[in-house]
C-alpha cells in the first residue's frame, strides 16, 4: 500500500474513465481522448490550443499522465530537462539545480543524449518525475495521474522525493489512482481458479540478439549504439511471467520477440521463427486513433466474425469472473477495457504461437486486471497460444506457471562494439 507519505495525496476511482475526467479538470484542459477516433480526437485538440490555453497559462499545473511519456515533448533527455530547467529560471530567482544534477538524482546522466523514442519505461519513468522536480518553480501544483501502475515498488522513493518537494514548498499535490492499484497483495480468490488452466510448453530459443537503439541528431555519423539479448534456450510453459523492475529492459524485450523492432540475430519460440503478437501497456496509443469499428475490422484477420467470436468469449469468461458493467453497450463510446478486449481477439484470431500482455493492470483496478488476464489465458489456451505477461507487479507470480527475470548490465560502448547494455533473462523455479 501507499507509504505516510503518499497516502493522503490519493484520490482512488473505480473506472479509467473516471479517472481521466478527473486529471484532465486538474491539469485545467482536456487531453484529447484517442480511444474515441481521429475526429473526436482533432476537435477536442483544436478546443485545447483555441478555448483552454488562456486557462492553462493563468493556472500552471506540473504533471505526469498515466503514460509518462506522452508528458515528454522534446526530442532528447536534455531537451526536456533543459526546457523544465528554463520555465524555472524565467519564474523565480532561487538558484536552480544545473541538468546534469538533476539528472544524477534520477541516474539519468548516460541517458541525455538519448533519443526520448529509444528511452526504455524506466527511462521515461524517471525522466517524466525528473521534469516535474525543475516544473516545481514555475508552478501552482502537481498532478499525476496512475503512478502505481507504471512505477515499480523498487523506484517509489524517487516519487516521494518530488512529492515531498512540492509540499516543503506548500504546494498542492494530488495523485489520481485506480482501485488498489497501489495493492501488492496477494490476488483475490480468482487466482486459484486459474491455476486449473496450465498452457502448452513453448521453447524460447536466442542466438546472438542485437538491437539497434536509435542515434541522437547531435551523434549522426557516429556508430549507432546497440543492446544486447543474452543467448537463452529454455522450456517454458503458458502462462508465463517475465519480471523486473523499472529500466531493465522488460518493454524492449516484448518487442524484440514480438518483432515489433528490427533485430540482427535469432529469436525462435517454439522452434519457429518470430511469431509473437504484443499487446502494449498504453493500448490507447496502440489503437492508432483508430475508431472501434474500425479496429474490429482488422486486415490481420480473414473473417469479422472471427474477431466477433473472440471478443465475446473473451468477455463471457471476463463478466464471469467479474460482475462488471463497464463494456461497450450499444451506441455508446467503448471503455478502455471494452478496447483490450477487442485488441486481444484481433491478435489471437492470426493463432500466433503466443500473445505477450506488457503490463496488463495498465488502466485497471486491481480486480478488473485480475479478471481480464485470467479470461485472455482461457480463451488463449483454448486456441493453443501460449500467453506471456511482462509486469513489475509480484501478483502475477501466483497464477503463471512458468517465471522469467530480466535484468540490465550496462557496457561501455566500444567503437567496435557499441553495445550499451545486455538484457539478461534468468528463469526462475
Amino acid at each position: 500500500m501507499t507509504n505516510v507519505l503518499l497516502k493522503p495525496q490519493t484520490q482512488y476511482f473505480d473506472s479509467f474513465e473516471a479517472r481521466e475526467a478527473a486529471f484532465n479538470q486538474s491539469v485545467s484542459h482536456l487531453i484529447p481522448c484517442k480511444y474515441k477516433g481521429p475526429q473526436r480526437f482533432w476537435h477536442e485538440f483544436n478546443q485545447i490550443i483555441h478555448k483552454r490555453l488562456p486557462q492553462i497559462r493563468k493556472q500552471t499545473t506540473a504533471y505526469i499522465t498515466s503514460a509518462p511519456r506522452d508528458c515528454l515533448a522534446f526530442g532528447t533527455t536534455r531537451q526536456v530537462l533543459a526546457a523544465a530547467r528554463m520555465s524555472a529560471l524565467s519564474q523565480n530567482n532561487k538558484k536552480v539545480a544545473s541538468i546534469e544534477e538533476i539528472a544524477a538524482e534520477f541516474d539519468l546522466l548516460d541517458s541525455l543524449s538519448q533519443p526520448i523514442r529509444t528511452l526504455s519505461g524506466g527511462e521515461t519513468v524517471k525522466l517524466a518525475l525528473a521534469k516535474t522536480l525543475f516544473q516545481m518553480n514555475a508552478s501552482q501544483r502537481l498532478s499525476i495521474a496512475s503512478p502505481f501502475c507504471w512505477l515499480a515498488r523498487k523506484n517509489t522513493p524517487l516519487l516521494e522525493k518530488v512529492v515531498k518537494a512540492y509540499q516543503d514548498q506548500h504546494l498542492a499535490v494530488k495523485i489520481y489512482a485506480l482501485e488498489n492499484e497501489d495493492n501488492f497483495s496477494p490476488m483475490s480468490h480468482l487466482t486459484s481458479a486459474a491455476r486449473i488452466h496450465r498452457g502448452p510448453n513453448f521453447d524460447l530459443e536466442t542466438r546472438n540478439v542485437r538491437v539497434r537503439l536509435g542515434t541522437a541528431v547531435t551523434e549522426i555519423g557516429a556508430p549507432s549504439k546497440t543492446a544486447a539479448i543474452s543467448d537463452v534456450k529454455m522450456r517454458l510453459v503458458s502462462p508465463c511471467l517475465i519480471q523486473g523492475d523499472n529500466g531493465q529492459g522488460k518493454s524492449l524485450l516484448a518487442k524484440t520477440l514480438s518483432g515489433a523492432i528490427k533485430i540482427e540475430g535469432h529469436i525462435s519460440v517454439g522452434g519457429k521463427n518470430i511469431s509473437i503478437r504484443l499487446l502494449f501497456q498504453d493500448v490507447i496509443n496502440q489503437t492508432l486513433l483508430r475508431s472501434f469499428q474500425s479496429l474490429a475490422r482488422s486486415q490481420r484477420c480473414t473473417k469479422d466474425n472471427d474477431v466477433r467470436r473472440v471478443y465475446q468469449s473473451i468477455e463471457r469468461y471476463y463478466r464471469s469472473g467479474l460482475d462488471d458493467k463497464s463494456l461497450t453497450v450499444p451506441g455508446t463510446v467503448p471503455s478502455l477495457i471494452a478496447i483490450k478486449i477487442l485488441l486481444v481477439a484481433v491478435r489471437l484470431c492470426g493463432r500466433p504461437q503466443a500473445l505477450i500482455l506488457d503490463e496488463p493492470d495498465w488502466g485497471l483496478t486491481r480486480k478488473s486486471a485480475e479478471a481480464f488476464v485470467l479470461a485472455v489465458i482461457h480463451c488463449a489456451h483454448e486456441l493453443d497460444v501460449s500467453i506471456l505477461i511482462i509486469s513489475h507487479k509480484p501478483w502475477w507470480r501466483e497464477l503463471v506457471c512458468s517465471h522469467l527475470t530480466v535484468h540490465k548490465i550496462s557496457q561501455a560502448p566500444e567503437p567496435d562494439n557499441p553495445c550499451r547494455f545486455v538484457i539478461s533473462l534468468e528463469q526462475k523455479s
